[in-house]
């Protein structure tokens, strides 16, 4: 008898949920998508390249080149968001200069 095979473990993990509204939702899941990830994974790309802890930012199995809206930029912790976000901030480049600009 074949047993069913699962996914592989990703490792340690803690779950968080997310409740995002409607129009957010709707581009994490068109860019997750896009990229080829799942949306919980999308999210913790995007967080841990926030925080600059890239380390921890599952891979995308497709390019950022196929984010709609999106331009590339030099720095690979530079994560473009399609939406502003908390005051007024476009681009997170990491944990330091979200702080700044929050406070600012």
């Amino acid at each position: 008898m074949i047993g069913l095979m699962g996914r592989p473990r990703k490792g340690d993990r803690v779950p968080i949920a997310a409740k995002p509204e409607r129009p957010l939702a709707e581009v994490i899941q068109r860019n997750a998508t896009l990229l080829g990830l799942s949306y919980g994974d999308y999210l913790v790309y995007i967080a841990a390249n926030a925080l600059d802890m890239p380390e921890h930012a599952p891979q995308p199995t497709k390019s950022l080149d196929t984010l709609e809206g999106m331009r590339p930029e030099s720095s690979p912790t530079s994560i473009p968001l399609p939406f502003t976000a908390a005051g007024g901030i476009t681009r997170i480049v990491n944990a330091e200069e979200l702080r700044h600009r929050i406070a600012s």
